[in-house]
């Protein structure tokens, strides 16, 4: 129970600070601690949403999920396998080239 709880109090952290790093930071821990907490927190929801036991609420206002996120240091250089990652999901994200 107190897992899920620091789960809550986490993400209302993001979700007042509009984001993971900006979270993080005030909480002191990484964000992607703060990304792992908040989805067992959705692993814990979703079952519950699914079977209509819980219902989404406002979601005329909730931000569409553009697709992934990732996050990593900015300020260091990324590590060669970090960089094909990156480039690819950016790649993925752009879609096919355009054909002529």
């Amino acid at each position: 129970m107190t897992d899920d709880l620091d789960g809550i109090s986490m993400f209302l952290a993001v979700v007042e600070a509009k984001g993971f790093r900006a979270a993080g930071q005030r909480l002191g821990v990484s964000g992607a601690a703060l990304s792992q907490a908040v989805r067992r927190l959705e692993e814990i929801v979703g079952p519950y949403v699914e079977r209509g036991e819980l219902v989404p609420v406002l979601e005329e206002f909730s931000t569409p999920f553009p697709g992934f996120y990732l996050d990593y240091p900015e300020r260091r250089q990324a590590s060669p396998p970090l960089r094909a990652l990156i480039d690819y999901l950016l790649h993925l994200r752009q879609g096919p080239p355009p054909t002529r």
